[in-house]
Order: C-alpha cells, then structure tokens, then sequence
C-alpha cells in the first residue's frame, strides 16, 4: 500500500528514505532474534550497564505498565550475562564492558 502511494504522488526522495527503513517487531521480546533479524531496536543497555554497575544491587524491581518492553529488558540481560558480543556491536554497552560480568 506504501509503495502504491509513493508512485501516485512522485516522491522519489521519500522512496529512499522508506526503503533504508528497519522493520518494528510488534510480537517478540527476544533480543537474539530483533539483533539477529536486524530489526529496529531503541539501545537501553546504556541503563543494563548501570543497573549491573550499580553499588545497591541486592534486588530491582521493573515496575512498567504492560508492553512496555519488561520482557526484552530482561532478555538483554540475559544475553549480556551470557556474554554475546556478537549481539551488542554498534550498542553502547559493547564500547563499556568486558563481558566478564556476574549476576
């Protein structure tokens, strides 16, 4: 339907810039497969890489409203404690640690 639109109204310089877009997952939580798929993901390791830096690490509790990426949050942990450089090249956690890190 976009593509039949761009057509009917000539946008060529709107042509490029859609077809250099990244597709939205809507259905997965999993961060191996958003990397891996290259699809478009907001870097929140910034935030993984204080939370595990962090002096009062005893609990956390993630207190967000529903689909609100609790679940991918959890899964970049994981991949991080897991130690998947391959995962994190371009992110900023990837230009601040080591991977030698312990839960």
């Amino acid at each position: 339907m976009i593509r039949g639109l761009r057509r009917i109204a000539g946008m060529e310089a709107y042509d490029t810039i859609v077809d250099d877009m990244r597709e939205i997952t809507t259905d997965s939580a999993d961060f191996e497969h958003i990397r891996k798929h290259n699809l478009l993901y907001v870097d929140k390791t910034m935030y993984a890489y204080e939370l595990i830096r962090s002096e009062a690490r005893r609990f956390f509790f993630l207190s967000r409203p529903r689909r609100y990426g609790k679940s991918l949050f959890c899964s970049t942990l994981h991949a991080i404690f897991d130690g998947r450089r391959d995962l994190f090249t371009g992110l900023h956690i990837a230009e601040h640690t080591d991977y030698e890190l312990t839960p």
